[in-house]
């Protein structure tokens, strides 16, 4: 029973996940549901709201933190590999910039692009 109940998890999760909208007046796709995890004792548990009508501003709050220092710790976990691939192969020009600046702006571009060709006008 408790391995049905890990499918389940997994599907709904990656479901809520993928749930997309767009934000015609910013020009870009945003996650439909949002996730927080909570701690009840030792236990995490997984909480998932709507990203335009619910949640808690205390659920907001917690949930932009967490994603921002799992991007932090990716972003360092990329730096370390590429900082160790260079000692070990240094005629590679191997640089990591840790500015995101430039990908933003041309993901951007890409939703709207991507929105510009799903406009029936």
């Amino acid at each position: 029973m408790t391995d049905i109940r890990k499918i389940l998890r997994k599907q709904v999760t990656q479901a809520l996940r993928q749930a997309k909208r767009y934000d015609a007046e910013g020009g870009f796709t945003y996650r439909a549901k949002q996730s927080v995890t909570l701690f009840e004792g030792d236990t995490p548990i997984k909480h998932y709201f709507d990203t335009d009508t619910g949640g808690t501003s205390n659920l907001r709050q917690k949930s932009v933190k967490q994603r921002r220092e799992a991007v932090a710790v990716d972003v360092y976990r990329a730096f370390c590999d590429a900082e160790r691939m260079q000692k070990l192969y240094p005629k590679e020009k191997l640089s990591f910039f840790p500015d995101f600046s430039d990908d933003v702006a041309e993901l951007r571009a890409v939703d709207l692009s991507v929105k510009d060709d799903d406009d029936p006008r």
